[in-house]
């Protein structure tokens, strides 16, 4: 099935978002200047995963608002097949 354009558009913005998301290492250095910049970095993270969160809920929408036109281009398709049989 072939997907409109936005929501193709949406998909790969968030795969890209995904793909920006920086890598956390488990080798955490106690000095002030490494917390700090892991601070940065988990501030940045968690901006990232509410903005995916918010462009998952966008396709979520997307796909409901295409499967109800779907189901509404079906019902009118077998309106017009049981009107010609």
């Amino acid at each position: 099935m072939n997907l409109p354009e936005s929501v193709q558009v949406t998909a790969m913005y968030v795969v890209q978002k995904i793909e920006a998301i920086p890598v956390i290492s488990d080798d955490t250095s106690t000095t002030e200047h490494s917390t700090r910049e892991t601070s940065t970095v988990s501030e940045k993270s968690n901006e990232q995963v509410a903005a995916l969160s918010a462009d998952v809920e966008h396709l979520h929408s997307e796909r409901d608002r295409l499967n109800r036109e779907v189901r509404f281009i079906c019902e009118i398709y077998l309106s017009i097949l049981q009107d010609n049989i």
